[in-house]
């Protein structure tokens, strides 16, 4: 039973499917008047991104999509985002809240969510606000001057955007037109594929010239040290698998660490290199997912990231190790299942595993070529 406390939450913010229905339906009136032609539809839209009902994480690239989704719909086909910023960050999630302290949250806002939302194709501005009375003022303009997603937000009201079960369901609507799908530009000049890495790219990267002049291709692995979810965590053997697939193809393994204080766990052969700035520069993990011959991750919130990245191949290996959010009732519960590939159209293939490490080197060659051949 849910507590008189949590009820109010729950009304204010939802985070559950029934609670998320009977609201968008509630609050979802003037958007079925745009819908139906008794009303005339804004000019603009814009997604009001809030702290309040969502995490500071990589899925922030879910939301933009299931955005994109949503208005494309409707026809609008680019939209400005706003993000509603407290002071105090305030979540809608304690576990969240716990790992994450405020101070790492306030640095995301401006080195990962800003950058994401000015990187992602047909988002035409980005903005920040902070104070209850300019996100007040806004929704009270919504009806008039443009229309605000999520559907039915309001200054009372912060229905929050995607839900898993709906990406999932989305993303299978561009299985005939992928082309349609948007997609996260890379600002950093590519590469010429005749040529090595540019230098203005190794430049841009980070100082590291011999790698650079000595690789021109080669792979990532994106290491998550996460305190929620730890079943989704990567371990040496993500290491070892990755190193040995490199070795196959001839060519040099990046590592992307996450938690650098617990990069020491791992034993790293000596010619691989770590990608440090990548770790903190959104714009350089963008370009190196996109210089790379293919990306190599656990189920995280980057391997998000490398799916819309132009240019990116992803494989996301261990899906469904385990987890209140990583099992394998989860996946079902959220729209897929055990051996679909929901990320196809968008260069992504999975691999599916009850137990930790059970994939292999040849099950990581056989999911580059399957995506190679897309």
């Amino acid at each position: 039973m849910l507590s008189l406390k949590r009820w109010r939450q729950e009304i204010k913010t939802p985070t559950r499917r029934w609670s998320n229905f009977i609201l968008d339906y509630v609050h979802g009136s003037h958007l079925r008047d745009i819908v139906s032609g008794k009303a005339e539809p804004p000019s603009s839209a814009t997604y009001l991104w809030s702290t309040q009902s969502q995490a500071v994480t990589f899925d922030f690239v879910w939301n933009l999509f299931y955005a994109y989704h949503q208005l494309t719909r409707i026809g609008y086909n680019e939209f400005d985002v706003i993000l509603y910023c407290p002071p105090d960050l305030p979540s809608a999630s304690v576990q969240y809240d716990h790992f994450v302290p405020i101070c790492e949250r306030q640095a995301r806002i401006q080195n990962l969510i800003f950058p994401i939302a000015s990187l992602f194709s047909h988002v035409r501005s980005v903005s920040i606000i902070s104070s209850k009375p300019e996100h007040d003022a806004l929704c009270s303009r919504s009806s008039e001057d443009f229309l605000i997603y999520p559907f039915g937000h309001s200054k009372n009201y912060d229905p929050g955007g995607s839900r898993y079960f709906d990406i999932y369901r989305a993303l299978s609507s561009y299985k005939d037109q992928p082309s349609q799908l948007p997609f996260i530009a890379p600002s950093l000049p590519l590469r010429d594929e005749a040529s090595p890495l540019s230098k203005a790219y190794s430049d841009s990267i980070e100082r590291f010239p011999d790698f650079f002049e000595n690789h021109s291709k080669f792979i990532t692995l994106t290491l998550r040290d996460y305190g929620f979810s730890p079943l989704r965590n990567s371990s040496q053997y993500d290491v070892d698998q990755a190193y040995a697939m490199a070795d196959s193809l001839g060519i040099a393994l990046v590592i992307v660490p996450d938690d650098l204080s617990k990069l020491s766990s791992y034993s790293l052969p000596k010619d691989v290199f770590v990608s440090t700035k990548s770790r903190f520069s959104l714009h350089h993990r963008v370009a190196l997912y996109s210089q790379s011959v293919v990306n190599i991750f656990t189920p995280s919130g980057a391997a998000t990231l490398s799916l819309f990245v132009r240019g990116s191949k992803t494989v996301i290996c261990n899906f469904g190790a385990g987890g209140s959010d990583g099992d394998y009732r989860y996946y079902r519960r959220e729209g897929t299942k055990p051996g679909h590939q929901p990320f196809h159209m968008l260069h992504g293939h999975v691999l599916w595993s009850k137990e930790k490490s059970s994939y292999t080197v040849s099950s990581l060659l056989d999911a580059f070529k399957e995506l190679s051949a897309l």
